[in-house]
């Protein structure tokens, strides 16, 4: 007998072949959930595009979202043509040679108040620490090397 997939597993198969041909050189884990109120598809990656790239990409097959002032899901992007879900996230991780870059371009960028701080010191002037100042450049940054 053969096994029947989850809404979820349907979904995540197509979202990964909409990524595929989107990024093909960029591998993702995609991964299908099913729980108690409902499912969900996790996505994972390292370097490569940005968040934003990626979520321009798989957010179709989120069927709603959850308003969060007033505690209810809100169905709010039914497709009726493709396999959704009720939830999609993502996970971007970054290498460590990217994070390094990173580090160097922003020693270059602004010299009085992170050059020569590694990455878990504080500057002052943003309010942040080096490393947070590292993944908010990285989050927008599309990596294809």
């Amino acid at each position: 007998m053969k096994k029947e997939l989850s809404k979820a597993a349907i979904a995540a198969k197509a979202m990964r072949e909409d990524l595929k041909k989107v990024f093909p050189i960029i591998k993702f884990k995609v991964i299908s959930q099913t729980f108690a109120d409902g499912n969900g598809i996790r996505v994972s990656w390292e370097n490569g595009p940005s968040v934003p790239s990626v979520e321009s990409v798989i957010l179709k097959y989120q069927y709603g979202h959850f308003n969060y002032s007033k505690n209810v899901y809100k169905l709010s992007n039914i497709i009726k043509n493709i396999p959704q879900v009720k939830h999609v996230s993502t996970s971007r991780s970054m290498s460590r040679n990217v994070e390094d870059s990173i580090l160097e371009m922003l020693h270059q960028k602004f010299p009085k108040d992170c050059g020569g701080m590694n990455k878990y010191g504080y500057v002052k002037r943003f309010n942040a620490s080096v490393l947070e100042m590292i993944w908010r450049e990285f989050y927008d940054m599309d990596l294809f090397d």
